[in-house]
């Protein structure tokens, strides 16, 4: 039938996700629930799907309460449209099969926190954005021990886009 949404074949997966307790408050996570770090700043779309995919440098938040980093010559450029981007990539998934991937979303600026850097140099020592980059690591390692204790492998996708002045293509 066209346009007809086909139903999830992931309800194994489904009710082994239930069983899976990871974190510190050995929490499950649900596929189809929206789970946010304690401050707001990152957020996790939990997903039944083998598929893991992280935007680290889309976020737009920049709170006062967390300075700018300076650390080690950060870089300020934003990944544009990438958190967009990853939120339609879940929407199609779930649209086109009914399942859904695992998002990971660091709103925060990335002046604020770069969640691809080690702790130091993203957080720049600032306990809220350590606070963030703990937040988006763990939601990516707990994604990660789901889809390998339900299938035994995966794929992760780190989402990035162009944020450099010089209009180009480029590959890496």
């Amino acid at each position: 039938m066209i346009g007809a949404r086909l139903p999830c074949r992931c309800l194994p997966v489904v009710i082994a996700l239930l069983l899976v307790r990871v974190g510190a408050k050995a929490q499950p996570f649900l596929p189809g629930n929206t789970y946010f770090s304690p401050n707001g700043h990152i957020e996790y779309r939990c997903g039944d799907l083998p598929l893991i995919i992280s935007v680290p440098h889309g976020g737009a938040l920049q709170p006062a309460d967390i300075p700018d980093r300076t650390c080690n010559s950060p870089v300020y450029d934003v990944d544009a449209n990438t958190v967009e981007l990853g939120q339609a990539i879940d929407s199609a998934f779930l649209a086109r099969g009914g399942c859904r991937p695992h998002l990971i979303i660091n709103h925060l600026a990335r002046r604020k926190l770069d969640a691809n850097r080690n702790l130091i140099d993203g957080a720049c020592g600032d306990p809220q954005a350590e606070l963030a980059w703990n937040a988006f690591h763990d939601f990516i390692d707990s994604a990660s021990a789901t889809v390998t204790a339900l299938t035994g492998k995966g794929f992760y996708l780190d989402l990035h886009g162009h944020g450099h002045a010089i209009q180009r293509v480029e590959l890496g």
